[in-house]
C-alpha cells in the first residue's frame, strides 16, 4: 500500500479537500449495476436511466458546492 500512498503525497494536485471531495462523490454517485438493472425491470425501463443521471448529477453538484464553499472560506487550495 506504500507505493499509492508515495505518489499521492507528492502529488501535488492530491490534498485533503481533494480526498474529501472524492469521497463524497463516490458516496453519491450513480448506483451499483445491480440496482439499476431492478429499476430497469420494475419500471419497463423509465426510471433506470433518471436514476443514474440524477446521481451522477447530484454528486457533482454537492461536490462542487462543498469545493468552491470550502476554498471560499479558505479551506482548501484555489
Amino acid at each position: 500500500g506504500g507505493a499509492i500512498a508515495e505518489r499521492l503525497k507528492r502529488d501535488r494536485h492530491w490534498n485533503p479537500l481533494t480526498a474529501l471531495t472524492f469521497i463524497v462523490f463516490v458516496m453519491l454517485y450513480a448506483p451499483c449495476a445491480v440496482t439499476v438493472m431492478t429499476i430497469w425491470k420494475e419500471t419497463n425501463g423509465r426510471w433506470a436511466l433518471f436514476a443514474v443521471g440524477f446521481s451522477l448529477l447530484l454528486a457533482y453538484g454537492v461536490t462542487v458546492i462543498l469545493r468552491q464553499g470550502a476554498v471560499l472560506v479558505g479551506l482548501g487550495v484555489p
